[in-house]
């Protein structure tokens, strides 16, 4: 068996990868921002946000996570994708 330590290390590391694609996303989130400037389009879209719940309830559902914790998880990541867009 894990020592708490050992398993505090392997949840360091876990988290670090989790942050590390948060920035990759947010790098993509900037690409996207002049993608739709570019298009003409604004920075708010309501049908790509459904999209992106569906998307996120089918793999809750499928790695048997908690609905709510996803929901709000993912509302924040949404809403400082659509901060990162403003500033551009």
């Amino acid at each position: 068996m894990n020592s708490l330590e050992n398993l505090r290390e392997e949840i360091n590391k876990i988290d670090k990868d989790i942050l590390t694609k948060l920035k990759e996303r947010l790098n993509l989130v900037k690409e996207i921002a002049e993608a739709k400037k570019e298009l003409g389009q604004g920075i708010e879209d309501e049908g790509r946000e459904e999209q992106l719940r569906l998307i996120h309830k089918d793999i809750t559902e499928e790695l048997d996570l908690n609905d709510d914790f996803v929901i709000k998880l993912f509302a924040l990541i949404v809403e400082e994708s659509k901060k990162a867009q403003k500033q551009g």
